[in-house]
């Protein structure tokens, strides 16, 4: 009988990274229970005074709204998780409609870059030789430099224990 004991490993930094939600499920719900009461009293008021194409484009309105609050939904169903460990950087990026992306890096040799661009305040890169990937492009400028900051710190002390 073998007996093997494995110590667990070191864990620096677990994190998701998320976009940030401007207004959340039940405050959609209102918003649009709001705009539905709104254009239903204004239309009904229309076809009553004998103008009952008017109710149409009410709803057109609201149709507008429904559509708008769905893509903003669909644009915000979207996290990455970031892992970094005693050997390795590990990244699993969820988006809702696409497939997963996974990655797998050593820890001794990535690099976090944070770029200045010109027309985004800045990009946050993960890069492995002469390959390099873009993180977290959903979060604010100061929340991608927080989170470049965190993710050199967890790296910087997996390689000194390394």
């Amino acid at each position: 009988m073998t007996v093997t004991s494995s110590l667990p490993e070191t864990v620096y930094l677990e994190t998701a990274l998320r976009p940030n939600a401007s207004i959340g499920i039940r405050g959609q719900v209102l918003l649009i229970a709001f705009f539905c009461s709104f254009a239903l009293g204004f239309a009904l008021f229309y076809v009553k005074a004998g103008a009952w194409p008017v109710a149409g484009f009410f709803g057109l309105d609201i149709l507008a709204l429904v559509l708008a609050v769905y893509f903003n939904w669909r644009g915000q169903a979207q996290v990455t998780f970031v892992r970094v460990d005693e050997t390795h950087l590990r990244l699993w990026h969820k988006q809702w409609g696409r497939a997963d992306k996974k990655l797998d890096l050593p820890v001794a040799f990535v690099r976090v870059e944070l770029e200045p661009l010109r027309r985004q305040s800045n990009l946050l890169k993960l890069c492995y030789g002469t390959e390099s990937w873009s993180l977290g492009g959903f979060l604010s400028p100061k929340a991608r430099k927080e989170a470049a900051e965190t993710i050199r710190q967890a790296v910087h002390f997996a390689r000194r224990r390394a």
